[in-house]
């Protein structure tokens, strides 16, 4: 497989292209088990960027009034 068609099917897959995105922030997560983020505004950026006309007040409330979504704090562990 081509290097190309992979970065295609991993942006398709991750709701990155325009024709993939996905109108619920929950449903984005959900496909992708979770988005990355180390960053507290990182969770927002990874929402907007994979579903239309998701707001800040749109993903707070999926995350601390629905509970649908959470954020955790998790660390990779060391390559030694």
């Amino acid at each position: 497989m081509e290097v190309g068609e992979r970065r295609a099917r991993l942006a398709r897959r991750h709701h990155l292209l325009p024709a993939a995105r996905t109108a619920d922030p929950v449903e984005a997560a959900r496909t992708m088990v979770g988005p990355h983020g180390t960053d507290p505004g990182t969770v927002f950026l990874s929402a907007w960027a994979r579903a239309s006309g998701v707001t800040p007040a749109g993903i707070e409330s999926v995350l601390y009034d629905d509970r649908a979504l959470i954020r955790i704090l998790g660390m990779r562990p060391s390559s030694r």
